[in-house]
């Protein structure tokens, strides 16, 4: 008889995962209500977990047809992953009815596979969720409100503006070749070869951002191989975001306020 099951297994020498993280800071004041802070911090994980999907039938096991699987999840020890970042911070605190928080990170985040679902082979490089560049600032203005008039004071005192702005760059994009058939049986995606010369991007009216892939920088690696081209090479598409309200303050009484946009 033949057959195909799933299997949940573990390596008899399976070990846990580890992390390990360090930072460093150095903080100093820009006069009366200023503050900027800069950063390092890096990580690193080892013997995380992989799952595998593995052919009995590539060890002579009679009872498993040609391109049956076995499945194993999560069994075994062997990848690992790095981050590194490099973060400013710039802190001021409500003076002259301004405030503001902003922050910049610079980071790399590497792994030899962020999904390790059936791969054929761990390729080190861009985690899927590496994000090079990332800003986010809040800004908050307190607009004037001495006024001396009483009905200018009810009318315009207590309004506030708010800004969030954030922006980062774009996350990684994985180019894999058509499905193939490897000489065993079992079906799989490549990464492809890098055609010499030419661009990873092209610049097109009729895609999202004005570019896209360039399928011609590409070629098919020979059956059963892994391409020279890497694991995400490429980008997608950056992300900015900017909102703006307008804020009053109610006085209920001298304990209560109210926060209300118009």
């Amino acid at each position: 008889a033949t057959s195909t099951a799933q299997i949940f297994g573990f390596d008899p020498n399976l070990k846990l995962p580890y992390a390990l993280q360090w930072n460093g800071s150095v903080e100093q004041g820009l006069g009366q209500s200023q503050t900027m802070t800069l950063s390092y911090v890096g990580s690193i994980g080892d013997r995380l977990l992989l799952a595998r999907q593995l052919y009995p039938n590539l060890y002579g096991n009679p009872l498993f047809p040609t391109a049956s699987a076995l499945y194993l999840y999560a069994t075994i020890n062997g990848s690992s992953s790095s981050y590194n970042s490099l973060q400013a911070q710039y802190r001021r605190s409500l003076w002259h009815g301004l405030q503001m928080l902003t922050s910049y990170t610079w980071s790399h985040a590497i792994d030899d596979s962020t999904s390790n679902f059936t791969l054929t082979s761990l390729l080190r490089g861009n985690s899927n969720y590496d994000i090079r560049h990332n800003f986010q600032a809040a800004i908050t203005y307190n607009l004037p409100s001495g006024y001396d008039n009483a009905a200018a004071r009810a009318a315009l005192g207590g309004w506030a503006l708010d800004s969030r702005v954030s922006a980062r760059s774009a996350l990684p994009v994985d180019v894999l070749a058509s499905t193939q058939i490897s000489p065993s049986g079992a079906s799989y995606s490549p990464h492809p070869n890098r055609v010499a010369g030419q661009p990873l991007y092209v610049d097109v009216s009729d895609a999202p951002g004005g570019r896209r892939i360039n399928i011609n920088a590409f070629s098919m690696p020979a059956a059963g191989t892994e391409g020279d081209a890497g694991r995400n090479i490429a980008r997608g598409f950056a992300s900015y975001q900017w909102d703006v309200a307008f804020r009053r303050e109610f006085r209920l009484s001298d304990r209560i306020h109210s926060n209300v946009p118009p």
